[in-house]
């Protein structure tokens, strides 16, 4: 939970010192449905494992399924920016 928390604190960091216009901007800008998932994945997970550790289990898996398919806007805007 708390690396949710500080990746999205990052992320609006790295989106308020950055140009608005700057394509590596926009891929991260993309980002945030992820990281409002994942966070609220994470912080359902520990009262449901009061209720049914199973629930629990289930929000931990589908945040571990959002991170692990990977984000090609940000691998295309770095690509874009070396060219």
């Amino acid at each position: 939970m708390f690396c949710g928390i500080a990746y999205t604190i990052l992320q609006k960091i790295i989106l308020q010192c950055s140009d608005p216009n700057d394509k590596l901007t926009m891929a991260i800008r993309k980002q945030t449905p992820k990281v409002i998932f994942s966070t609220t994945m994470a912080i359902l997970a520990m009262p449901l494992a009061y209720v049914n550790p199973i629930f629990s289990a289930i929000c931990l898996l589908a945040l571990s399924g959002a991170w692990l398919v990977p984000d090609k806007n940000i691998e295309r805007a770095i690509n874009e920016l070396e060219k």
